[in-house]
C-alpha cells in the first residue's frame, strides 16, 4: 500500500547516519614557495593512514568558493585565504561515500583532506605580485604537492 511505502521512506530518510568509529586526521604543512595560501602562509593538508594498510586513497578537496575580482578576493574571510588558524588535527568529515561506512567501497581508505585557502578552485598557479595585489593563487600547485 502507498501509506506503508511512504512511512518506510520517511523512516529511512530521517534515520541518522552513524559512524563506525571516529578517525582523527593529523595536519601536515606543505613547504615550498609554490604551495602557499592567498596570504602567503604555507598550505596544509590533513592525513589519516588506513588502519588496514589499504592501497585505496580518498582525496577530499575542501570547498569554499572563489572570488571573481581582486577586490572580492581581498575581502574574503581569513579562514578561506590562510592556513594560520588551522588546528593540529581534525575529525574526518562524513559523507555519502565516506571511508567509515562499512558498506562503502572506500571503507578503510587512506584519507587526505586538503585545506582550501587559494580562492581559485585548486586551479591557479599565479604567484603573489603587484598585479594580484599581493595575493597568491596557487591552488593547482597545492593540489599537485599534496
Amino acid at each position: 500500500s502507498s501509506s506503508s511505502s511512504s512511512s518506510s521512506s520517511s523512516r529511512l530518510s530521517s534515520a541518522p547516519l552513524k559512524r563506525e568509529s571516529s578517525r582523527r586526521l593529523e595536519r601536515y604543512v606543505l613547504n615550498g614557495t609554490a604551495t602557499v595560501c592567498n596570504d602567503g602562509s604555507p598550505a596544509v593538508y590533513y592525513f589519516g593512514r588506513s588502519p588496514s594498510r589499504s592501497n585505496v586513497w580518498l582525496l577530499y578537496l575542501r570547498g569554499g568558493g572563489w572570488c571573481s575580482t581582486l577586490d572580492e578576493c581581498m575581502t574574503r574571510a581569513a579562514d578561506k585565504t590562510s592556513s594560520t588558524s588551522t588546528p593540529p588535527s581534525i575529525d574526518a568529515p562524513l559523507g555519502s561515500l565516506w571511508h567509515e561506512l562499512p558498506s562503502s567501497p572506500l571503507a578503510g581508505a587512506n584519507v587526505v583532506y586538503l585545506h582550501y585557502c587559494s580562492s581559485d578552485a585548486f586551479l591557479g598557479s599565479e604567484p603573489a605580485s603587484d598585479r594580484t595585489k599581493g595575493l597568491a593563487f596557487r591552488g593547482r600547485d597545492i593540489l599537485d604537492a599534496a
